[in-house]
């Protein structure tokens, strides 16, 4: 865990996007050791999560994310200190990370970029 930066946000997100997710993380919730327990953390860590003095370090991004059932980036983003407009704004902005374009950053050979798409679309096929 490392300090919060200007993120007392960052609880009201994880709280909130917990509840969507089936565990209730509020005050009096019940669900605070079942969350910390699948996502690999002592309690007390999470609790200063809730109350915005902490932030989680990077090896908990993908955990916390796969807990909530979000992208690992939208995690990261709220524990950065994003807004809520900047979250909303969010999966738009992965929708247009295309396939295509991963390819052309990647610089793949415009000869092999066909077969790079019809993979990553398998993939999230596969994982959808």
């Amino acid at each position: 865990m490392t300090a919060a930066h200007d993120t007392p946000s960052f609880g009201t997100y994880l709280a909130t996007t917990a509840l969507r997710a089936g565990y209730n993380l509020g005050p009096n919730g019940r669900d605070r050791a079942r969350f910390a327990q699948a996502v690999g953390m002592n309690p007390s860590n999470l609790t200063h999560m809730l109350s915005g003095e902490r932030v989680p370090t990077v090896r908990f991004i993908r955990p916390i994310a796969a807990v909530l059932k979000v992208n690992p980036l939208e995690v990261l983003a709220a524990a950065d200190g994003h807004t809520d407009a900047e979250l909303r704004q969010l999966p738009t902005a992965l929708k247009r990370y295309t396939a295509l374009v991963a390819a052309e950053e990647l610089n793949i050979p415009e000869s092999q970029r066909d077969l790079f798409v019809t993979m990553v679309e398998q993939m999230r096929r596969h994982a959808a």
